[in-house]
């Protein structure tokens, strides 16, 4: 399986695309950092799962 995947209670960002990234929480926000450029994911879930952007 390709992609990095991280969540935490509230919030998940799925990056299937990336080699590389860093991800952290700020006011329950993901931001994301690729390694290719900044880019910015707000993904709202379920406590405990894992989506696929």
């Amino acid at each position: 399986m390709t992609g990095k995947y991280v969540a935490n209670t509230t919030l998940a960002l799925v990056s299937s695309n990336c080699e590389d990234i860093e991800v952290f929480l700020k006011d329950k926000t993901l931001v994301a950092d690729f390694f290719w450029g900044r880019i910015d994911k707000y993904v709202e879930i379920a406590d405990s799962l894992f989506v696929s952007l």
